[in-house]
């Protein structure tokens, strides 16, 4: 995890659509990147400020991001007399109307919306999506590492799946875990000490329920298939991560796994080439 005051971990990068002029403004006081030609990856937020958005930019939302955001909103306000923000945080819409007697931390509560974790909702997907990806809550910063890969899946185009947003509500985990990886077209087993530990079933009574029932619902269907098994799950070694950090059997040394070199498409390019 992160250390930077500034890291906001829930939603980063989102996609905004700002008039061409701010967009010059926010690559240069915001950590923004201008998207060419309104490309739209399968982003997790988007505000839309005024009615000649015309650029497209990706923002890292952190606190930084969001005041000069807030700022930026309220000195158009003072320009135009007033403004709509339309925001679409995930399957939720919101918007608000910005006038002269609005307050600014109503503005920067707004923009900050796009922090919560409703951008992915969990039962989306009726039916078959591409990716779920299973994996240990070793520490924080492993979380944080698996959920950037998540986020890369996503930003290339793959419909990837957490268990990340499903705690937002009480669950029967076993039953939505056995939901999870039934409906999903790959299963990506990331390698970790408590993934293998837990999956080859050494880790104390009690520990990692999560991951004891997951890795007993793969290695069954192992047992079933193995051939289909194997083209359906895929162990991923993410950078800092070791492929003895997989569970035996998997087969690490026998068996394909895939090792992201860095967390970019090309880093990841032999695996989102197999994924599409």
């Amino acid at each position: 995890m992160s250390s930077d005051p500034d890291f906001v971990p829930s939603a980063l990068p989102a996609l905004v659509a700002v008039p061409a002029s701010l967009a010059t403004r926010l690559t240069a006081e915001c950590d923004a990147i201008p998207l060419p030609g309104h490309r739209s990856p399968l982003t997790d937020a988007a505000l839309v400020i005024g009615t000649n958005a015309t650029t497209a930019v990706a923002l890292v939302w952190s606190r930084k991001t969001i005041l000069a955001l807030s700022r930026t909103i309220a000195e158009l306000t003072a320009t135009v007399g007033e403004l709509k923000v339309q925001g679409r945080f995930g399957t939720r819409s919101a918007s608000l109307d910005v006038g002269g007697e609005t307050a600014g931390e109503e503005i920067t509560n707004f923009v900050s919306s796009a922090e919560a974790p409703a951008e992915i909702d969990p039962d989306a997907a009726a039916g078959e999506f591409t990716v779920f990806i299973s994996y240990a809550h070793d520490n924080p910063e492993h979380i944080d590492l698996v959920r950037r890969f998540w986020r890369l899946l996503r930003e290339n185009g793959i419909d990837a799946q957490i268990d990340l947003w499903a705690a937002s509500e009480p669950r029967d985990w076993p039953q939505w875990t056995h939901q999870q990886i039934r409906r999903a077209k790959y299963v990506l087993m990331i390698a970790s000490p408590a993934f293998k530990e837990r999956a080859e079933g050494e880790a104390p009574p009690g520990e990692g329920r999560g991951v004891r029932w997951e890795a007993q619902l793969l290695r069954e269907m192992r047992y079933k298939d193995h051939a289909a098994a194997l083209r359906k799950q895929l162990p991923i070694v993410l950078p800092g991560r070791s492929a003895e950090e997989l569970p035996d059997w998997v087969g690490p040394t026998g068996n394909t796994h895939y090792e992201i070199e860095e967390l970019t498409a090309v880093g990841a390019r032999k695996l989102l080439e197999y994924l599409t």
